[in-house]
């Protein structure tokens, strides 16, 4: 348990091969894969405990979170083999997996804390309550960070730092590196943690339509016992938080009349498209801090995952050749582009299209798939249309043209 410090924990050593900053999934797995190239590695987190606050719907894709580790019943909250999607005029498109799960909904507080486990098990030193507060730079080269440690100031070098502080992230500003984004590709969030008897223990739930949310969608992510994330987004631009939480306020009146909320949150995300540099001399950037959430799902944990994975392997090469130079990072950037770009920059596309489509051309787009039976088609293979950088897309494709008013 990461929770606190006591005064016999470990002294901070002054230099590391890798310095980490962040403790979310993005800087853990970073942390574990640089420690099992042998690299000696510090991984801070600047709250008290590892997965809180939590600021996300929990959902994960069970084939993508197979790549890295064996589902836990500890931090699987539910699991899902049902879609169903609601058009503007309430039509509903129902997919289903009989035979398999496709999502789980996870418990992120243990979820969190179990692959920082991970990391400091694989060697990493792990420290919570300690934050960065500046960048060590020599010759423009990143070469440690000035962090605070229960108030007390330091300094650690480190041959290379890792960005995971999330979307907020100040280490990338210090490092130079431009991650601003447009107004409209900021996504406006809302979400409550409630209780009501007519959630559905094993289905997604996606609303459309200016009726509940203008710009964006709302969401339903069962929990279990009755329990579920409900949300919804929308672009900052137009709008904004007070928006999204008028939006589920009244949505929630809709939807889940009487519920129980357990807890409110609201917050940004970023849907944007690929980065155009994810690094620079002594330092790469990982996850939310690197801009790396899906543009259409606002989903972070998968993509953040893989970054973190990358990260720690091309860390490894570069320490092992001695060169941590901008060039030799690069390569850092050319793996996140190949393995991620294409799902970022092909939802980005999709995201612009369902903000700017109408509620008649998201209906036209329904009745077109009603038509032509696609609720036949698997939920596993509807998650691979969203979030799959080799498969045809066709479902996808269809509904682009139906909505546009475009010839099959």
């Amino acid at each position: 348990m990461f929770s606190s410090f006591t005064s016999e924990h470990p002294a901070m050593k002054g230099h590391y091969d890798v310095i980490v900053v962040g403790a979310g999934p993005a800087g853990s797995v970073a942390a574990k894969t640089s420690a099992e190239h042998g690299l000696s590695v510090l991984l801070i987190e600047k709250r008290q405990e590892i997965g809180e606050p939590v600021r996300c719907a929990e959902a994960i894709d069970v084939k993508g979170l197979s790549d890295f580790t064996e589902p836990d019943p500890r931090w699987i909250c539910a699991k899902i083999r049902r879609a169903k999607l609601f058009s503007p005029s309430g039509s509903c498109l129902e997919f289903r997996d009989d035979d398999k799960d496709v999502a789980y909904i996870l418990e992120r507080k243990l979820f969190d804390r179990e692959l920082t486990r991970r990391a400091a098990r694989a060697g990493a030193d792990v420290y919570t309550k300690t934050q960065a507060t500046g960048l060590l730079v020599e010759s423009g080269q990143v070469t440690g960070i000035r962090g605070k440690q229960l108030g007390d100031d330091f300094e650690a070098k480190a041959r290379v730092v890792v960005a995971a502080d999330g979307v907020e992230s100040r280490v990338a500003r210090w490092a130079g590196l431009n991650t601003a984004v447009r107004r409209e590709d900021i996504g406006a969030c809302a979400q409550y943690h409630l209780v009501h008897p007519s959630v559905e223990k094993d289905c997604f739930e996606f609303y459309f339509g200016r009726k509940h949310v203008p710009g964006g969608y709302a969401w339903v992510f069962p929990k279990g016992d009755g329990e579920a994330n409900v949300g919804l987004g929308t672009s900052l631009s137009g709008s904004g938080y007070d928006t999204a939480l008028t939006c589920l306020k009244k949505f929630v009146a809709w939807r889940f009349p009487g519920a129980s909320v357990l807890q409110a949150m609201a917050g940004g995300v970023t849907i944007t498209g690929k980065l155009p540099r994810f690094s620079s001399g002594g330092i790469v950037l990982t996850g939310d801090a690197g801009r790396l959430s899906d543009p259409v799902t606002g989903e972070g944990i998968m993509n953040g995952m893989i970054s973190g994975r990358i990260a720690g392997k091309v860390i490894a090469g570069a320490v092992a050749s001695g060169d941590v130079s901008a060039g030799a990072l690069r390569r850092y950037d050319a793996e996140v582009s190949k393995c991620l770009g294409p799902v970022l920059d092909r939802n980005y596309r999709l995201k612009n299209f369902l903000m700017q489509t109408s509620d008649i051309g998201v209906d036209l787009g329904f009745r077109a798939a009603k038509a032509l039976k696609v609720e036949r088609i698997a939920t596993s293979r509807l998650a691979e249309e969203v979030f799959s950088s080799t498969t045809g897309n066709g479902i996808l494709k269809l509904l682009f043209r139906r909505a546009s008013g475009s010839p099959t």
